[in-house]
């Protein structure tokens, strides 16, 4: 997913929009990650390109494979891991 500086995507909790975000990887690694169990994010680009769905903090639909791959896994995984401290998102 590449995407310009100010691009922004939005973000669902169980189909009730919460706000926007940056559209850069690490933004969205960081908001998985730090989902709490109960909480099923959407994230969706404009008004209806699917980024990712989750259950909790596991990832359930990433339509970008490659993206995925190459770019959120990278990120996502020490997150998860402990292994990097998970930052608080702020939603604009």
């Amino acid at each position: 997913m590449t995407e310009g500086k100010s691009e922004l995507v939005s973000v669902y909790i169980h189909g009730i929009y919460k706000g926007k975000i940056k559209a850069d990887t690490e933004t969205i690694a960081h908001i998985v990650a730090g989902a709490l169990p109960y909480e099923n994010y959407a994230i969706v680009k404009g008004f209806n390109k699917l980024v990712l769905t989750t259950f909790g903090n596991f990832l359930n639909n990433v339509p970008d494979q490659e993206w995925l791959k190459r770019e959120l896994l990278p990120i996502l995984i020490p997150l998860q891991m402990g292994q990097e401290d998970i930052k608080k998102v702020t939603y604009q």
